[in-house]
């Protein structure tokens, strides 16, 4: 209507945004660690000792990153995914001579992913005494950690319709939550409760129960987040849970 011609060709991912890119990069991997997963006796046994079920760990998407130095990367490289798209979306590390590595090693992975369902990072656990124990994906143009729930993409309908959300403190817990029925529970993601991830949870609900973990540390945590609720004018409660 006003004479300006509108690029609608979205086959080619150097006209794509970055962030698309990201995103389309970030299922790739998620579905290269599903893969691997049952080629992962250490991954599954912790699964198992959890009591995650197939069901649940299908529907998460759960998978395993291999101990090889390069395996993603290369496995990427090889699909013509640019290697600059990779280190942006945090899944790869510059190599000083060149080519890139895993930043994901030997780990159990969770994909976190967005409202709408789109993967936007990763959590990876540890398999033997590695620290960190947990490592997230770093922030990318797709993946802010202070305004990101984990779960909050399966929670959502259920906060809304319990009118409120439940914040436990990390996403194995959130996952075996919402595996046994407690569906409004969602995780932060190695970060205190900030004001922002209030801000995401009253579009859902006007409350949020912290149900952290018993011991000292977990109630601390949580009395610290109380003064938040009135900045944001939400109701916060403490669910007190045994030692």
């Amino acid at each position: 209507l006003v004479g300006i011609a509108v690029e609608r060709s979205h086959e080619s991912a150097e006209k794509r945004s970055l962030r698309q890119q990201i995103f389309d990069v970030n299922q790739a991997a998620a579905d290269f660690f599903a893969r691997r997963l049952k080629d992962a006796p250490s991954a599954l046994e912790v699964v198992s000792r959890r009591g995650l079920t197939e069901e649940s760990v299908a529907a998460l998407g759960l998978g395993y990153a291999p101990p090889e130095w390069d395996s993603l990367s290369n496995t990427l490289l090889r699909r013509n995914v640019p290697g600059d798209v990779l280190e942006k979306a945090g899944l790869s590390l510059p190599r000083e001579n060149g080519g890139y590595y895993d930043r994901f090693r030997d780990r159990l992975i969770f994909p976190i992913r967005d409202v709408e369902g789109r993967v936007v990072a990763f959590g990876g656990r540890a398999m033997g005494d590695v620290q960190p124990k947990y490592l997230n994906s770093p922030e990318t143009p797709v993946f802010d950690k202070g305004k990101t729930l984990y779960g909050l993409d399966r929670a959502r309908r259920a906060i809304s319709d319990a009118g409120f959300a439940i914040v436990v403190e990390g996403y194995m817990d959130a996952a075996i939550a919402q595996q046994e029925g407690i569906l409004n529970a969602v995780a932060t993601l190695g970060t205190a409760l900030g004001q922002t991830h209030l801000e995401v949870l009253r579009r859902y609900a006007p409350r949020v129960v912290l149900a952290y973990d018993g011991d000292a540390a977990g109630a601390a945590a949580a009395e610290r987040s109380l003064p938040l609720f009135e900045s944001v004018e939400m109701d916060g409660r403490i669910l007190i849970l045994p030692s």
